[in-house]
Protein backbone atom coordinates (compact mmCIF):
# COMPACT_ATOMS: atom_id res chain seq x y z
CA UNK A 1 0.00 0.00 0.00
CA UNK A 2 1.25 3.48 -0.61
CA UNK A 3 1.64 6.51 1.33
CA UNK A 4 -1.21 9.05 1.05
CA UNK A 5 -0.61 12.08 -1.13
CA UNK A 6 -2.12 14.80 1.02
CA UNK A 7 -2.77 14.29 4.92
CA UNK A 8 -5.30 16.62 5.91
CA UNK A 9 -7.38 16.73 9.52
CA UNK A 10 -10.50 18.16 9.66
CA UNK A 11 -10.05 20.12 12.61
CA UNK A 12 -13.50 21.06 14.36
CA UNK A 13 -11.52 22.55 17.65
CA UNK A 14 -12.88 20.37 19.90
CA UNK A 15 -11.30 18.13 22.29
CA UNK A 16 -10.73 14.97 19.61
CA UNK A 17 -9.40 17.01 17.00
CA UNK A 18 -6.72 18.73 18.68
CA UNK A 19 -5.61 15.90 20.44
CA UNK A 20 -4.97 14.45 16.89
CA UNK A 21 -3.40 17.55 15.49
CA UNK A 22 -0.94 17.70 19.20
CA UNK A 23 0.22 14.24 18.41
CA UNK A 24 0.97 15.13 15.06
CA UNK A 25 2.74 18.18 15.92
CA UNK A 26 4.63 16.03 18.23
CA UNK A 27 5.30 13.62 15.79
CA UNK A 28 3.03 10.49 17.66
CA UNK A 29 1.51 10.06 14.82
CA UNK A 30 1.67 10.77 11.28
CA UNK A 31 2.75 14.70 9.88
CA UNK A 32 -0.04 16.53 8.62
CA UNK A 33 0.10 18.27 5.28
CA UNK A 34 -2.69 20.86 6.54
CA UNK A 35 -5.51 20.91 8.72
CA UNK A 36 -9.03 22.63 7.84
CA UNK A 37 -11.12 24.18 10.46
CA UNK A 38 -14.80 24.17 8.66
CA UNK A 39 -16.55 27.36 10.46
CA UNK A 40 -20.17 27.66 10.55
CA UNK A 41 -19.72 31.80 11.88
CA UNK A 42 -21.89 31.09 14.85
CA UNK A 43 -19.28 29.46 17.21
CA UNK A 44 -18.89 30.33 20.69
CA UNK A 45 -16.03 32.96 21.07
CA UNK A 46 -14.30 30.39 23.53
CA UNK A 47 -14.35 28.19 20.01
CA UNK A 48 -12.40 30.83 18.18
CA UNK A 49 -9.67 31.89 21.24
CA UNK A 50 -8.96 28.03 21.20
CA UNK A 51 -8.54 27.62 17.49
CA UNK A 52 -6.19 31.13 17.67
CA UNK A 53 -4.18 29.53 20.64
CA UNK A 54 -3.66 26.13 18.50
CA UNK A 55 -2.69 27.41 15.86
CA UNK A 56 0.20 30.09 17.16
CA UNK A 57 1.66 27.09 19.72
CA UNK A 58 0.78 23.90 18.22
CA UNK A 59 0.25 24.27 14.68
CA UNK A 60 2.59 27.03 13.55
CA UNK A 61 5.42 25.68 15.29
CA UNK A 62 5.01 22.48 13.70
CA UNK A 63 4.78 23.91 10.16
CA UNK A 64 1.11 22.87 9.63
CA UNK A 65 -0.66 25.26 8.46
CA UNK A 66 -4.53 25.83 9.57
CA UNK A 67 -7.24 26.88 6.59
CA UNK A 68 -9.87 28.14 8.01
CA UNK A 69 -13.02 28.04 5.87
CA UNK A 70 -16.69 28.98 5.43
CA UNK A 71 -20.21 28.95 3.63
CA UNK A 72 -21.52 31.88 5.78
CA UNK A 73 -23.35 31.71 8.73
CA UNK A 74 -25.41 28.92 9.26
CA UNK A 75 -27.94 30.61 12.08
CA UNK A 76 -28.59 32.94 9.13
CA UNK A 77 -29.21 29.95 7.05
CA UNK A 78 -31.70 27.78 9.51
CA UNK A 79 -33.42 31.06 9.49
CA UNK A 80 -33.74 31.89 6.06
CA UNK A 81 -37.76 31.21 4.83
CA UNK A 82 -35.72 31.32 1.15
CA UNK A 83 -33.41 28.54 1.76
CA UNK A 84 -34.46 25.05 0.81
CA UNK A 85 -32.90 23.21 3.43
CA UNK A 86 -31.16 23.42 6.61
CA UNK A 87 -29.77 20.63 8.83
CA UNK A 88 -28.18 21.07 12.08
CA UNK A 89 -28.56 19.10 15.46
CA UNK A 90 -30.41 21.76 18.07
CA UNK A 91 -30.88 20.62 21.29
CA UNK A 92 -34.13 21.64 23.76
CA UNK A 93 -34.27 19.92 27.21
CA UNK A 94 -37.01 17.84 25.87
CA UNK A 95 -35.58 16.63 22.60
CA UNK A 96 -32.20 15.89 22.93
CA UNK A 97 -30.90 15.42 19.39
CA UNK A 98 -33.78 17.16 16.78
CA UNK A 99 -31.92 17.08 13.10
CA UNK A 100 -34.87 19.12 10.58
CA UNK A 101 -35.45 20.09 7.14
CA UNK A 102 -36.57 23.69 6.69
CA UNK A 103 -38.92 23.83 3.16
CA UNK A 104 -39.50 27.36 1.73
CA UNK A 105 -42.78 27.99 2.84
CA UNK A 106 -42.66 28.65 6.70
CA UNK A 107 -46.19 26.55 7.44
CA UNK A 108 -44.73 23.64 5.67
CA UNK A 109 -41.28 24.04 7.90
CA UNK A 110 -43.48 24.48 10.86
CA UNK A 111 -45.50 21.79 10.17
CA UNK A 112 -42.52 19.72 9.28
CA UNK A 113 -40.62 20.34 12.70
CA UNK A 114 -43.53 19.40 14.88
CA UNK A 115 -42.88 19.70 18.51
CA UNK A 116 -38.80 20.22 17.87
CA UNK A 117 -39.49 23.78 16.53
CA UNK A 118 -38.61 26.18 19.40
CA UNK A 119 -40.74 29.03 19.16
CA UNK A 120 -38.03 31.99 18.49
CA UNK A 121 -37.59 29.70 15.41
CA UNK A 122 -41.25 29.63 14.43
CA UNK A 123 -41.96 33.41 14.80
CA UNK A 124 -38.42 34.13 12.59
CA UNK A 125 -39.78 31.64 10.12
CA UNK A 126 -42.99 33.70 9.19
CA UNK A 127 -41.57 37.30 9.99
CA UNK A 128 -40.96 38.62 6.40
CA UNK A 129 -37.46 39.66 5.99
Amino acid sequence: MSAPALRVLSLGAGVQSTCLLLLASEGHLPGLDLAIFADTDWEPRAVYDHLDRIEEEIADPAGIPILRVSAGNIRSDALDPTKQFASMPLRRPQVQNCRRAVAAEPEVSTRLLGPCVPSSLEVAMRSPA
